[in-house]
């Protein structure tokens, strides 16, 4: 016969650095992960990278942490268990697009390196059924230029599909027309006119 009781689970220390509302050294359960203790620092600043989470353990970058690819596909991969003397650092963030019109989540979007348009509008949840995917516009703003350059992209061309994004492009899904294409119209002593 055995007999077990549990005590109080051993705790660790962690220091937060960076982007992080509330940096400091914080002592948590020996169980905590890199999602709860971000949480319990009181989450990412509006200037903090959300895919870009360091854990550096002894000197060297242990993994990077992509929030992204957990509230957009449920991955977990880099939410690993924290050792005591770990430290999470939360860059600034990197580079940025916006996303509006008929698309599903409209918003702002980090990019993690090259991102296509493509992928900035499967971040944005796609474009919706009245989307007009013939002629989406991207207003981009290249430093030194007193203007923006206006794009004008084909989505069903998989080529212009696949252009590569910068930061600061505003991306703008128009939607189909309301107007209906050669109409006939029924007038008179009709059940249904």
């Amino acid at each position: 016969q055995a007999m077990v009781s549990m005590g109080r689970l051993r705790a660790i220390n962690v220091f937060l650095a960076g982007e992080v509302s509330t940096p400091g050294s914080y002592a948590v359960s020996a169980l905590s992960t890199v999602t709860q203790v971000v949480y319990v620092a009181g989450g990412i600043t509006n200037v903090g990278s959300l895919r870009n989470i360091q854990v550096r353990r002894g000197g060297s970058i242990v993994t990077t942490f992509d929030v992204y690819e957990l509230m957009l596909k449920g991955e977990v991969d880099g939410d690993i268990r924290l050792q005591s003397g770990d430290v999470l650092f939360v860059p600034t963030v990197g580079p940025l697009v916006t996303v509006d019109g008929a698309v599903r989540r409209p918003g702002e979007y980090e990019l993690l390196g090259e991102q296509t348009l493509d992928e900035a509008l499967e971040m944005a949840g796609g474009v919706v059924s009245r989307g007009y995917t013939r002629i989406v516009n991207i207003e981009r703003y290249t430093r030194g230029d007193s203007i923006p350059t206006m794009l004008f992209v084909d989505l069903s061309n998989s080529e212009q599909a696949n252009l590569k994004l910068q930061d600061g492009d505003s991306i703008f899904v128009d939607r189909t027309s309301e107007q209906v294409k050669n109409p006939v119209e029924f007038v008179g002593a009709l059940s249904r006119p």
